[in-house]
C-alpha cells in the first residue's frame, strides 16, 4: 500500500500489516528520527505562554499545557456556560466542557433535553406502523406524541414506550379493520373452526389487544359482529374448541346456561355426578358428617364442603 511520509511528504510502499501495527509512517529512518524529535510551538490553553511541544504528542491530545500546575488549573477551573433549555447561567469544569456536546443547569432541563433529542430522532419517521407527526404538551419524562396509524387512525402515545417498541400502533396491529386481522391469524381446520394462530392463554384460548386491553379472541369475535356483550352474560363455545374464533361456532349465554351446557356434553372435570350431588346434599342435611361422606364416595372433604356451603354445584 502506498503511503507519505509524514515528515517530507514522499510517497513509499509500505505492508498493511505495517499500516496497522504502526501509528506513524516514515520513508526513512532518518525521517523517522527528525519526526520523533521534531518539535513546533503551541499556547498553553491556562495561562497563553508559547512553549515547545513534539510533534508526536500534537497529535494524541487536542489541549496543549505547558506544565503540570497550568493542566490541574485547567481541568478544575470552572466556565460559565449557558443552560440550552431555561438559558440560565452556571458555572462548570472546563475539563467536561470538551467531552459533552450538550449544557444543562438541572436534572430536569437534563431531561427534557434529552427527549427533545429523541424527539427530533424520529420525527417524521414512521416506527412499526405509527408514524410521528408532533408533540402533545411539554417535554419531559412522560411526554406523549401525536401519531398516525397505518390504519389511518390518530393516536396519542408515550415517547419512551414508542422508542422500546412496546408500542406498535394504534391498536389494530396494522390492519385497516379487525375482520382483516383476523382472518389473517386464524386457520380452517377438518372440524370447520377457525383456529387460532396467534398468542394463548394457559387454558388454550386464544387472546388479543382490543381498545388497550387483553380480550379472549372468541369474546372480540362477538362485540365486531353483534357489539358490546351485556353484563353477566359469557361467551360460549358450540364445538368446545377454545382457540375457535369462528362466529357460527360461539354463542351468548348466562353463566347457569354455560355450566348446564358443560353437564350435558360432560366436560366437567368433577368425579361426581348429578345423582350423587343430590344424595350428598340429602345426607348433608340428615346431619352425616363430611368426613364419612367424603370417604363414602372417594372424594376430598373440601369438595363435600363447597357442596355444603354452595360455593359449588349451585344448580342443584
Amino acid at each position: 500500500m502506498i503511503k507519505k511520509c509524514e515528515l517530507c511528504g514522499k510517497e513509499f510502499n509500505r505492508s498493511p500489516a505495517a499500516i496497522k501495527r504502526q501509528k506513524h509512517h516514515y520513508c526513512s529512518k532518518e525521517c523517522a528520527e527528525k519526526g520523533r524529535t521534531t518539535s513546533s510551538l503551541v499556547i498553553c490553553e491556562n495561562c497563553g505562554k508559547e512553549f515547545k511541544k513534539e510533534v508526536n504528542q500534537l497529535k494524541k491530545s487536542n489541549h496543549h499545557y505547558c506544565s503540570k500546575e497550568c493542566y490541574v488549573c485547567a481541568q478544575h477551573h470552572p466556565v460559565k456556560v449557558y443552560c440550552e433549555i431555561c438559558n440560565k447561567q452556571f458555572s462548570k469544569y472546563y475539563s467536561i466542557l470538551g467531552n459533552v456536546d450538550h449544557h444543562y443547569c438541572s436534572k430536569k432541563c437534563t431531561g427534557i433535553g434529552k427527549t427533545r433529542i429523541k424527539f427530533e430522532q424520529i420525527k417524521n419517521k414512521t416506527i412499526n406502523f405509527l408514524t410521528v407527526i408532533e408533540i402533545e404538551g411539554k417535554y419531559g419524562k412522560d411526554t406523549t406524541i401525536k401519531c398516525i396509524c397505518k390504519c389511518g387512525k390518530k393516536c396519542n402515545v408515550r415517547l419512551s414506550l414508542l422508542i422500546k417498541g412496546k408500542i406498535k400502533s394504534c391498536g389494530c396491529n396494522g390492519f385497516k379493520n379487525y375482520r382483516e386481522f383476523f382472518n389473517s391469524h386464524t386457520k380452517r381446520n377438518e372440524n370447520g373452526c377457525d383456529k387460532w394462530t396467534g398468542s394463548r392463554n394457559k387454558k388454550g384460548y386464544a387472546q388479543i389487544e382490543y381498545k388497550g386491553k387483553k380480550e379472549l379472541a372468541h369474546r372480540v369475535s362477538w362485540m365486531i359482529n353483534y357489539g358490546n356483550i351485556p353484563p353477566n352474560m359469557c361467551i360460549c363455545h358450540h364445538c368446545d374448541n377454545p382457540s375457535c374464533v369462528r362466529i357460527d361456532h360461539i354463542f351468548l349465554s348466562s353463566q347457569a346456561g354455560n355450566v348446564l351446557d358443560m353437564l350435558k356434553k360432560q366436560r366437567q372435570n368433577s368425579i361426581l355426578l348429578e345423582n350423587d350431588v343430590k344424595e350428598i346434599k340429602l345426607l348433608i342435611k340428615n346431619g352425616k358428617p363430611t368426613r364419612q361422606i367424603a370417604e363414602d364416595y372417594n372424594c376430598s372433604k373440601s369438595a363435600i364442603d363447597h357442596i355444603k356451603y354452595k360455593r359449588t354445584w349451585k344448580h342443584i
